[in-house]
Order: C-alpha cells, then structure tokens, then sequence
C-alpha cells in the first residue's frame, strides 16, 4: 500500500507540473499569440528549469528531506495553481497603467509568464531527486522507478489537459485541478512516509488545498466569467 502511494504520488506530482506550464503556454498564447514561439519558450523553460532544480539540490544538507519536499509541493501547488489568476490580474493592470506603451506591457507579461514557468520547472527539479532519494531510503521503489513514474505522468498530463481539463474547465480549471493532484500527492507521500515526520500539520494544509482548488475547479467557469466581464469587457463600456 505504501509503495502504490508512493507511485502514485511521483506521478500526480509530475501530471501537475505538465498541466500548469501547458496552462501557462495556452494563457500566453491567448494573451499575446504566437502558438509555437509560446508553447517552444514554455518548454524550453520548463526543461531549464528542471536542470536548474536539479543543481540546487546540491545545497540541501539532507538529499532525502521530506520536509523540503512538502515545502516545494506547497509552493508548487499554490504557484501554479494560482498563476492564470495571476497572469489576468496583471494583465488587467497593464492595461488601465499602461495602455499607452503597448510594447512595454507585452514586455512585462511575457517576463512574468517566463518566470512563472522557469519557477515552477525548477521547484519541480528540485523535487525529482528528493523523491528518488526517499523512495530509496524507504526501501519502497528504485531510483529507476521513480524517473520512469515521473515521466509516465509527464504523458498523461499532456493528454489529460488537451483531452479533458482545458475542453472542460478552461485555463483556470486546468490548472487548479492540478493543484487537487498536488494536494493529494502530498497526503500520499505522508501516507508512505508516516514513519519519518510527525505529519499532521502538513496534511491539514493539504487537505484545506485540496478543498479550495477543488472549488476553484468546479467553480471554473463561473470564475472565467467573472474575470472576463470585471477585466476585459468592463474596458468596453
């Protein structure tokens, strides 16, 4: 049961990352166009990133810290999670302050996409060898393993958002229901890692996430709504 929690875990995780960065690539395409510069940088980025985490990790006194891991899932699941919000609000902003300079505000949105997208690719390469680490100091899975799960839910995040979540809830939706997969690979990993850390506040936490993107989620188009009739249309009238 623990070695399944944690499988599962590894690809929940890694179908989240691949959800928010194509949620990110579609915003941005949607805001400024051009489908294959968006969707080319996006991934280069994610893929930088991840190598950046990776180097990080270096500096991190204990490779197999369940601590850090649950601190970078937090971190990756409210960034992402909340980052389309994020993108339209500044969006909105640029538009009532900076109206005039279009270049600038063009600029400005593309600098936040990047970073946004070079944030979450290297919080999600920072976590890739923790979990392997673990997985190994728990006895459950291999290294190996873990790198093979990981890329598995690479795949089925890009179907999964292309055939279910961006069809069905938007850009908004897509991502917070990435977020519920964060927030329930974190009760997972506590699950098969109960006997390393006195779990109870973290999973609380988790448990409270899940619940508000879960609403998010369901409330998505209601959500996509609100912010196209406050932020764009009122521009209009």
């Amino acid at each position: 049961m623990r070695k399944l929690s944690l499988i599962s875990a590894v690809t929940l995780i890694s179908l989240g990352c691949m959800v928010y960065e194509l949620s990110l690539a579609q915003l941005c395409t949607i805001m400024l166009g051009g489908v294959i510069l968006r969707y080319s940088i996006t991934i280069g980025l994610f893929l930088s990133g991840l190598g950046i985490g990776a180097f990080l990790i270096k500096f991190l006194n204990d490779k197999s810290s369940l601590r850090a891991l649950l601190f970078t899932e937090l971190n990756l699941l409210f960034i992402g999670g909340l980052s389309p919000i994020l993108m339209t609000w500044t969006d909105f902003a640029l538009r009532r302050f900076a109206a005039e300079n279009i270049e600038m505000r063009l600029l400005l949105l593309q600098t936040i996409q990047y970073a946004l997208t070079l944030i979450i690719g290297t919080l999600a390469g920072f976590e890739l060898p923790i979990l392997m680490n673990l997985a190994e100091e728990l006895d459950l899975i291999s290294s190996g393993k873990v790198l093979a799960f990981d890329y598995l839910g690479t795949v089925i995040g890009i179907c999964v958002f292309g055939y279910v979540l961006f069809p069905n809830l938007g850009i908004v939706g897509a991502s917070a229901a990435a977020s519920v997969a964060n927030s329930l690979a974190i009760v997972l990993l506590l699950w098969a890692a109960r006997s390393k850390i006195n779990y109870q506040a973290q999973i609380i936490i988790s448990i409270v996430a899940l619940l508000f993107f879960a609403t998010v989620a369901v409330r998505s188009e209601a959500i996509s709504e609100y912010l196209i009739q406050n932020y764009y249309l009122s521009d209009l009238k």
